[in-house]
């Protein structure tokens, strides 16, 4: 089975139609669609422009609820730097990761998690040029 196929089924079967997940893996796989969908439909990237605002909080809650000696953690980074094509490849490989991350931890399916990705949004994500414009 493809990864993207795995990531899929195992996001349909964790994450509702709507709002955040009830389960720490199913909040990791909406962050991480999150940050593929903004990325692949419009160009979105963490750190950069409007995807200070639509991406950001995603990466931050990854970073921070991944266990830190995986590959993960250092994928998340590199998406704060990181330019076409480059960017997508780490989209990718975030995918792949988070997939093996879940399934080696199967716990994570039905650990409950209170958490909502936009928890870790800031302030200064949604620093940009937006509010200055006139109609």
């Amino acid at each position: 089975m493809q990864v993207t196929e795995e990531f899929n089924q195992m996001f349909d079967a964790l994450v509702p139609a709507q709002g955040k997940a009830g389960t720490l893996g199913g909040e990791l796989l909406r962050a991480t669609a999150r940050l593929g969908y903004r990325y692949l439909n419009d160009g979105d990237m963490v750190g950069r422009d409007y995807g200070n605002e639509t991406c950001n909080a995603a990466a931050r809650f990854i970073d921070e609820c991944v266990d830190q000696d995986t590959p993960i953690p250092g994928i998340i980074d590199s998406l704060w730097c990181s330019y076409d094509p480059v960017y997508g490849q780490q989209i990718e490989a975030l995918v792949g990761e988070m997939v093996i991350y879940i399934k080696e931890r199967p716990w994570l399916a039905t650990e409950p998690c209170a958490f909502d990705m936009w928890d870790w949004a800031k302030p200064e994500d949604r620093d940009y040029d937006e509010e200055d414009e006139e109609w």
